[in-house]
C-alpha cells in the first residue's frame, strides 16, 4: 500500500511538471526488466531516467542480479525550511513555495554565507519505502530494502554538507555491507548537465545508518552552476522479533560543518557541534513482518 504524508519544508519550484523536465534523461541503457526492477525496489520514474552503469552496478551488488522487489509501504512527504523551523506542508504549498524561493535565491551569490540578512528558505520532498526481495523464482526470505530519497525543490541556499539516512525498529537487524546511495546534481540552464556522486555510509549504528552529502555549487567540470538536487540512500534488514515494525528517513540541512558528529537512534538522526541546522521531521513507514 502506498501513502502520502505531507510535511514541511522551506524552497521554491516552478510546477511539478518543470520539476520532471529538469531531469535528463541518461537511463536509456536501462532494459524494460531493469526499469521495472527498479521501479519494484522503490525507484521513481526522476530517479530512473538519470541512473547510470555504475549506479546500477551497485545496485545489483547491494541487491543481487536476479532478484525483484515489492514495495510494501512508502510514504512521501513535503517539508518547509525557514530560518531554523521546519513544518510539514502540503505538496501545492511546496510548490508554490518553492517558485518563490527560487526568484529570491536567483539573486544571491552561490557562495553566500548565512547571516541575518540572507533568508534561510528551502523546500525539500522526502519518499521512504521498504520493499521486500524476492528472489529468482519469485520467494521471499524475510530481507527488505529501506530507501529514503530526497529531493530538493528550489536550489539550497547554502550548499554546505548535510546529513541524511534512515533509523530502524529494534526488532529489526542491519545486514552488514548492504547500504548504498547516489547524490545527483543537475545543471541550471538548458544544457542540464547530469552528475553522480556516490555515497557512503559515514555512521553504521545497530539503530540505523547516516551519510553525509556534500551539495555542489557547480559541475564537475565547473562550467555551470546546480539547479537540482536530489539522491538517496538504501540499505537491506531483515526481522529479528515481532509481528510489526517500523522505520524512519531523516535529512538535516546544516549551515556550518566544520566539524560535526552523528548520533543515530530508532526514530531519530542527529548531528553535534552544528550552531545551524534544519532537521526534517520524521517521514516514517510501519508495516507487518
Amino acid at each position: 500500500m502506498k501513502k502520502i504524508v505531507i510535511a514541511t519544508v522551506l524552497g521554491l519550484l516552478i510546477s511539478s511538471q518543470a520539476v520532471t523536465q529538469t531531469f535528463a534523461a541518461t537511463g536509456d541503457f536501462l532494459t524494460d526488466n531493469d526499469i521495472n526492477r527498479l521501479s519494484s525496489f522503490g525507484f521513481s520514474q526522476e530517479e530512473i531516467q538519470t541512473f547510470t552503469p555504475e549506479e546500477y552496478a551497485v545496485f545489483n551488488e547491494k541487491n543481487g542480479y536476479d532478484t525483484m522487489g515489492h514495495v510494501v509501504e512508502e510514504t512521501t512527504t513535503f517539508y518547509k525550511l525557514e530560518d531554523g523551523v521546519t513544518s510539514a506542508v502540503s505538496e501545492q504549498e511546496a510548490i508554490e513555495g518553492a517558485a518563490e524561493i527560487e526568484k529570491s535565491n536567483s539573486i544571491i551569490s552561490p557562495m553566500a554565507l548565512p547571516t541575518d540578512s540572507v533568508e534561510k528558505k528551502g523546500f525539500i520532498k522526502m519518499t521512504l519505502s521498504v520493499s521486500k526481495v524476492l528472489d529468482s523464482k519469485g520467494a521471499w526470505h524475510g530481507v527488505y530494502t529501506l530507501k529514503n530519497s530526497f529531493h530538493w525543490l528550489a536550489n539550497p541556499t547554502y550548499k554546505l554538507t548535510d546529513v541524511t539516512g534512515i533509523s530502524i525498529n529494534p526488532n529489526l537487524t542491519y545486514i552488514q555491507d548492504s547500504e548504498y546511495g547516489s547524490y545527483k546534481t543537475i545543471s541550471a540552464g538548458v544544457s542540464k548537465i547530469t552528475d553522480t556522486y556516490p555515497l557512503k555510509a559515514n555512521k553504521k549504528d545497530l539503530s540505523g545508518i547516516a551519510f553525509k552529502v556534500d551539495l555542489r555549487t557547480y559541475t564537475k567540470d565547473g562550467s555551470s552552476s546546480i539547479g537540482d538536487h536530489s539522491g538517496y540512500v538504501a540499505f537491506q534488514v531483515k526481522k529479528n522479533s515481532g509481528t510489526s515494525t517500523n522505520a524512519f528517513g531523516h535529512y538535516i540541512h546544516l549551515y556550518n560543518t566544520v566539524n560535526f558528529g552523528i548520533d543515530i537512534k530508532s526514530g531519530s538522526i542527529s548531528v553535534s557541534g552544528v550552531t545551524q541546522q534544519d532537521a526534517m521531521d520524521n517521514t516514517a513507514v510501519s508495516w507487518d513482518i
